[in-house]
């Protein structure tokens, strides 16, 4: 009967050691197939960053040309050139006079053709080259342009996201209050 406990122990040995082999080889091909998938995505993720380099390097002349090209359509050239007064497509573009003013003049003395609307003609005209631009050069504008001709806007999403304000009375000369 001892003679059997014996045999039956070392079995019951063998059988652990064999248990843990095959853990121990279970464990590695674990690791050889982790390292294996490390260095596939590695080569992988070399090979796409090298592509997309690639990708933008060709994509220099292509936006030089339309650049070029946007920049022919839509000329901005010095109107006084000691005034710093530009046009873009022989429309004036307006220019603060100075910086604590909060908006660019409507109208210039002895200029007649700078008014309301030249003034609209010419931030529409900047807003579809802006968003040209941004476009060929494949930015996000962080406030998006919406060309519509003299009346293009330019959205506020940070505003919108802080939601409605609270109106504030305004207090009229004749004491009474407008919300």
């Amino acid at each position: 009967m001892s003679r059997r406990r014996e045999i039956l122990q070392q079995a019951h040995g063998l059988h652990e050691r064999d248990q843990q082999a095959l853990i121990d080889q279970q464990s590695e091909i674990y690791e050889e197939r982790y390292a294996t998938a490390i260095n596939h995505v590695s080569l992988t993720y070399n090979f796409f960053r090298q592509k997309h380099a690639a990708l933008i390097a060709s994509l220099v002349p292509v936006r030089t040309t339309l650049l070029q090209t946007l920049s022919s359509i839509f000329p901005i050239e010095p109107l006084e050139p000691k005034d710093l007064l530009f046009t873009i497509v022989t429309v004036p573009l307006p220019v603060p006079f100075s910086s604590s003013e909060p908006a660019p003049p409507l109208s210039l003395p002895g200029q007649p053709s700078f008014n309301d609307e030249t003034v609209a003609g010419a931030l529409g005209l900047v807003a579809q080259v802006l968003q040209l631009v941004s476009a060929y050069m494949g930015y996000t504008l962080t406030y998006p342009v919406t060309c519509i001709g003299s009346r293009s806007l330019i959205k506020d999403p940070i505003s919108a996201m802080m939601g409605p304000r609270k109106s504030v009375p305004i207090l009229l000369h004749s004491g009474e209050a407008l919300t």
